[in-house]
């Protein structure tokens, strides 16, 4: 992680992922299907991507899961669903106020890093070492499975009910699921020892 400072880097545990384990998981993922050589391009040319994107100005901290290693994983999440709610609603009733729209999407996509950025870090804690790539691996087909399902999910309550009315339906998601979460989700055995740690 190109953006973290050397303190933070020996306080986070990232995990090893080696470039054998990427390939693999690739040629499994895809039923061995992948085109061998761009899979070894992606595999073995991410870190100077993520340079270049970098000195681009984009930026990669993981602000999200430090912050959900001091106060735990499931405030964040709530937190993260609560901002999430409120957006998508004002992103729906926005519609021909091009700033609202701006401004709505932005703040949602904040609070959206922080749900995939604290469930990876969840999943992390909850799932053995050895196993901890095909953890991430099944996070990672979960949220597939959403931005495929979405968008056709979406265009038909946008087709039959109006245009705002896929964004209320997300914001209805994102209470359901922020309800869920409160209830039945406990806090992870690891982020409850760094958060009371700190």
């Amino acid at each position: 992680m190109p953006d973290l400072t050397d303190e933070e880097c020996a306080r986070t545990e990232f995990g090893a992922y080696s470039e054998e384990q990427f390939l693999d998981d690739m040629g499994r993922v895809t039923d061995y299907r992948t085109d061998p050589d761009l899979c070894e391009i992606l595999v073995r040319r991410s870190y100077d991507t993520l340079l270049w994107m970098r000195d681009c100005g984009v930026r990669f901290a993981p602000i999200w899961g430090r912050l959900s290693d001091r106060v735990g994983r499931k405030p964040i999440l709530i937190g993260s669903l609560v901002g999430d709610a409120i957006f998508y609603w004002i992103f729906g009733h926005s519609e021909g106020h091009l700033y609202g729209l701006f401004a709505a999407r932005i703040l949602a996509g904040i609070f959206s890093s922080a749900s995939l950025a604290v469930a990876q870090a969840y999943a992390a804690d909850i799932t053995p070492p050895r196993l901890r790539a095909m953890g991430m691996g099944y996070l990672g087909a979960a949220f597939g499975v959403g931005f495929i399902l979405g968008p056709a999910i979406g265009g038909l309550i946008g087709h039959f009910a109006g245009i705002s009315w896929p964004l209320y339906f997300a914001s209805i998601l994102c209470v359901g699921n922020l309800l869920y979460i409160a209830r039945y989700i406990p806090e992870p055995p690891h982020a409850e020892s760094t958060a009371m740690a700190r």
